[in-house]
């Protein structure tokens, strides 16, 4: 706060007090940068990845704030393929029980197959779940067979959308999901500046608290709820007329487009496309970068019936699982009475023996299906065994699913210590009254609570370019889950640092101001598990002086470059270079070599020229793309995908 006797060198990140008179203290301090210190939500699907036809399958999404700062109110993302679709949704309130949500509280005309959660705000470390009930569609008979056949896999999708980097009046900032969410709302409503300030100051300020507010303290709620409460605030503007039907029309569209949005969001983040890292721009003139902050996805195969007795834990990353131990390892039994039984199951023992990698002394027992005063669960621990035994359930012969079904639930933290790269291992037994004993799979995860550490690259001390081109190299060690993408932050002048772009390659080009400016740079990596990286590499500063025009280089030789991004939704660029003047032709064709636009079929002078392709009305698949240029002809080839 005080220039007088202190010196600030940016560059190496030191501040330096000399010749202090008198007396006193100096307090030196600084605060959070949002735009580097962000949080990072793991979420995680639990539940069996088989898909039933016709009875419902539970799942649980649990999700845990895995930073040491506070997460603002963010929107989390479940979604399901077509042949999946959503029934309910049960969340858990804090004074106990569950609430329960039913389609008609989670969607908009019958999209049943994405639902978004509004989420509160959450601690650091803190960790929350409910749960998602589906049903499988059964499939179409294929030609010439008697009885269907499952071919096609089934997945189930969650993801935490946590923070929208955006830019407002000048100013770089982290918003709130409301804010989002009521700016998406606003740049449909044709406002007065006056009715603007009141509808930001009673829709923006006011949602979270009024929720907050709400009995059993949900801390989870759907958008479609939200919604609602958003409708109602921005009502009060305008009590009656046309203005309140556009205004209800306005919210509701908004709010039915903010799901298939945030749909998008997480597929792209699926086939990694370069939308997911672009900067759009509301009818507002706001810009915002959405983040996808880790997702999760359940694969299996739609079945018509199965034999549940099995364990079931958190989904991670790749063949390994990669979990990260911010969270509880949290796992279910599931058990049922098969339908070919002859009568109920009076009595059912489940055991499960922890592995030595886990510590006993954290284990917690959870939830149970049969819940109430009418069930005796003796629930024991001795060391490292666990015992579930209940007497007098009377669990039916399986013959309508889900009546003859139940499950457990418990939690338990790996032992102190853990190395990233530890694999955890866990199975259980279930016994039914007299019969045998059922040993169910043994599920298996690795651990990685390590995040990523960054190395910038070297930076010319001088540049009189328009762009700088940042590079860095971005490390998860051998036993992590590998490097998920990296975000880019830059500092003009001296001034703070702001987060420039995001991407998974090892460099971005970055466009600077005209004139002469210093800038500085660094990068922070996040791994597949969300482990993000929070202690600065050292930054990479150049000096720009650029006010003369820079000279574009003709090029040399003819080049037909790859497009990108590829694979490629619904647009792409192609980039190809003529070193002198000549007739160029470049056209699109499909698989069969049919012709299906031409993108350029005329003289060109001596450059480098960008085309865009926009595939929207194609359907997806493998096309390939052909230059001709004088004596020079290349094709490549490029992947659509819906």
């Amino acid at each position: 706060s005080t220039s007088i006797n202190t010196a600030r060198d940016t560059a190496t990140n030191s501040i330096t007090l000399t010749d202090a008179l008198g007396y006193g203290d100096y307090l030196l301090s600084s605060s959070a940068d949002p735009s580097s210190v962000r949080p990072s939500i793991i979420t995680a699907v639990i539940g069996s990845p088989q898909v039933r036809v016709g009875a419902p399958t539970r799942y649980t999404i649990q999700f845990v704030n895995n930073s040491d700062i506070l997460a603002e109110d963010f929107l989390l993302a479940v979604n399901t393929g077509s042949k999946v679709h959503i029934q309910r949704a049960e969340i858990p309130l804090a004074s106990g029980g569950k609430m329960v949500l039913p389609k008609d509280s989670l969607f908009y005309e019958n999209e049943d197959t994405t639902v978004v959660f509004y989420v509160l705000k959450m601690a650091p470390r803190e960790e929350r779940l409910f749960d998602i009930i589906v049903m499988g569609d059964p499939p179409s008979p294929s030609p010439g067979l008697k009885k269907a056949v499952f071919i096609d896999p089934v997945s189930l999708t969650a993801a935490a959308v946590v923070t929208w980097a955006a830019w407002k009046a000048g100013t770089f900032v982290v918003c709130k999901g409301i804010d989002y969410f009521g700016d998406m709302i606003s740049s449909g409503l044709k406002l007065s500046p006056a009715d603007q300030k009141r509808y930001d100051d009673a829709v923006k300020g006011g949602i979270p608290n009024e929720l907050e507010q709400q009995p059993n303290k949900v801390k989870v709620f759907a958008l479609k709820t939200v919604g609602g409460y958003v409708l109602k605030k921005t009502l009060d503007l305008a009590p009656g007329g046309s203005s309140a039907v556009q205004i209800v029309g306005t919210v509701t569209q908004n709010a039915k487009k903010i799901a298939p949005n945030l749909r998008q969001r997480i597929f792209n983040w699926f086939y990694k496309e370069t939308g997911l890292y672009g900067v759009e721009e509301t009818e507002s003139g706001n810009a915002y970068q959405p983040a996808v902050s880790n997702a999760t996805q359940k694969k299996g195969l739609l079945v018509r019936s199965w034999d549940p007795n099995e364990k079931v834990g958190p989904q991670g990353f790749g063949d390994k699982n990669f979990i990260t131990t911010a969270a509880r390892m949290k796992y279910q039994i599931l058990f049922e009475n098969k339908k070919e039984a002859t009568a109920p199951a009076y009595k059912i023992a489940i055991v499960d023996t922890l592995r030595p990698e886990f510590d006993p002394e954290t284990f917690e027992f959870g939830r149970t299906s049969h819940d109430g005063p009418q069930y005796n669960w003796v629930k024991t621990r001795k060391g490292n065994i666990i015992s579930w035994v209940i007497e007098g359930i009377e669990l039916p012969p399986n013959l309508t699913p889900p009546e003859g079904e139940g499950w457990v639930e418990c939690s338990v933290m790996p032992k102190s210590g853990a190395a990233s790269g530890t694999v955890l291992k866990n199975g259980a037994s279930i016994t039914f009254d007299m019969n045998p004993i059922i040993a169910t799979n043994v599920f298996t995860n690795a651990l990685d609570f390590s995040p990523p550490t960054t190395v910038m690259g070297p930076l010319a001390q001088k540049s009189t370019s328009t762009k700088v081109t940042v590079k860095w190299q971005s490390s998860d060690g051998t036993a992590g889950s590998g490097v998920e993408s990296v975000a880019l932050y830059a500092s003009k002048d001296g001034a703070s640092f702001n987060q420039v772009g995001e991407t998974e390659a090892d460099s971005l080009v970055v466009p600077v101001e005209a004139g002469t400016h210093r800038y500085s740079f660094y990068a922070l990596a996040r791994d597949n598990v969300g482990n993000v990286e929070s202690v600065r590499p050292s930054p990479v500063t150049s000096d720009i002086v650029n006010d003369v025009e820079e000279k574009v280089a003709v090029p040399t030789e003819f080049s037909l470059s790859q497009n990108y991004p590829n694979p490629f939704n619904p647009t792409t660029e192609i980039v190809f270079s003529v070193s002198v003047a000549v007739k160029a032709t470049l056209r699109i064709y499909d698989m069969l070599g049919r012709e299906i636009t031409t993108l350029v079929d005329e003289v060109k002078s001596p450059g480098r020229y960008t085309l865009r392709w926009d595939a929207g009305k194609s359907a997806s698949g493998v096309y390939f793309y052909r230059l001709i240029a004088g004596d020079f002809v290349q094709t490549r080839r490029l992947t659509f995908i819906k």
